[in-house]
């Protein structure tokens, strides 16, 4: 089995029959949305019932923390600063990139789902969810500022938000232009985000604690 977007099943999000089941899960919540899907429209997607699927997963709920937890598993393994301690800084950011583009390329509708269903999420799944992204941000402005000196904690974190949601925004959305073509755009358009100049108001704000 493959999901829609051409990655196969089970990739980043498990092996074998829970791959299979969190793939099929994935496909659904994208296109009928969490709240519509039903635990007997996933295990008719993988060939279980309804009460076989709860050997492998308690509920719907479980299913869309699953997809978030792998999600942010994989994106601050790549984002890990030992492995890209002995990188010169501007190729660690350049692996970053990458690494993000290819991602959110190969699973765009678990993209989808990750911005319009987080609020789907139990209270504890969520805040981990949340505090996750901020890791992996601070991760990503760790190594902007290893190629930038000129910036501060603050301001790089808010150009590494901005980069890293432009690249997300084009993952979920149809494109006029798709492939190798897209993806040249998308690696252009966020390393000229993180190389821009600060703006001189910028320049004049008190500095933060670094």
């Amino acid at each position: 089995m493959s999901r829609r977007d051409g990655s196969p099943a089970g990739t980043l999000t498990g092996s074998g029959r829970t791959g299979e089941i969190l793939a099929a899960a994935t496909e659904l919540f994208n296109d009928k949305g969490f709240h519509s899907t039903t635990i007997d429209d996933v295990g008719a997607a993988v060939g279980l019932t309804g009460p076989a699927l709860y050997r492998y997963f308690r509920g719907k709920s479980e299913l869309l923390v699953a997809i978030f937890d792998s999600t942010m598993d994989y994106l601050l393994g790549s984002a890990d600063p030992l492995q890209l301690a002995d990188a010169a800084g501007e190729d660690a950011l350049d692996t970053l990139i990458h690494l993000h583009i290819d991602y959110v390329l190969a699973h765009r509708s678990l993209m989808r789902i990750v911005r319009r269903e987080v609020h789907s999420l139990p209270p504890e799944a969520r805040e981990r969810f949340r505090a996750n992204q901020r890791r992996y941000l601070e991760a990503w402005a760790g190594t902007l500022r290893r190629v930038r000196a000129d910036l501060d904690r603050d301001h790089a974190m808010a150009m590494v938000a901005g980069a890293v949601a432009l690249a997300n925004r084009y993952a979920r959305r149809d494109n006029e232009i798709e492939g190798s073509e897209l993806k040249a755009m998308m690696m252009a358009m966020v390393q000229a985000a993180l190389l821009a100049p600060l703006p001189a108001l910028a320049l004049d704000r008190p500095e933060t604690e670094s």
